[in-house]
C-alpha cells in the first residue's frame, strides 16, 4: 500500500482549537488497499479535528457511493454509504484499551488517517 500525502495531517503546526479537513476518496484509494472488499467508489469525508494540549478529538462524516459484491450471490453491487465516527488521539507511551482511542508517541508530529478512513467506509456498508 502506498503512502498518500493527502491523508496525512501535520498537527504540530496547528494552533489549539478546531480545524476542518475534507477528503475526496476515489477508486485509486481502494485499489491501493490489499484485499479491499470495495472495488470502486466516490466518497467524501469531512473531518473536524479539535486540538488540545494533550489530545486531539476527531469527528468524521462519511458520505458517498461504493461498488462491492453481494454477500449472497456475489453479483456486483453499488451501495450508498453514510456514517459518523468519533476518535480520540492522545499523546503518551501506554497503549489504550478503547478502540476509539489512539495513543500517539509524544514525539509524533503528523497523523495518517488513511487507515481509519478505509475502516469507516467499510463499517458504513450495510
Amino acid at each position: 500500500m502506498k503512502s498518500n500525502k493527502e491523508f496525512i495531517i501535520q498537527f504540530v503546526g496547528l494552533k489549539l482549537g478546531v480545524h476542518s479537513f475534507e477528503f475526496e476518496i476515489g477508486t485509486t484509494f481502494f485499489s491501493e488497499r490489499e484485499y479491499s472488499i470495495i472495488d470502486t467508489g466516490s466518497v467524501r469525508v469531512l473531518m473536524t479535528l479539535e486540538k488540545k494540549e494533550t489530545m486531539m478529538i476527531a469527528d468524521f462524516l462519511v458520505n458517498g457511493i461504493v461498488s462491492t459484491y453481494c454477500d449472497r450471490c456475489n453479483d456486483p453491487l453499488e451501495l450508498g454509504i453514510n456514517g459518523t465516527y468519533h476518535l480520540i488521539y492522545k499523546f503518551g507511551l501506554e497503549p489504550g484499551d478503547d478502540e476509539t482511542l489512539f495513543v500517539l508517541h509524544p514525539d509524533a508530529y503528523e497523523l495518517d488517517v488513511s487507515g481509519q478512513l478505509y475502516e469507516f467506509i467499510t463499517l458504513s456498508l450495510p
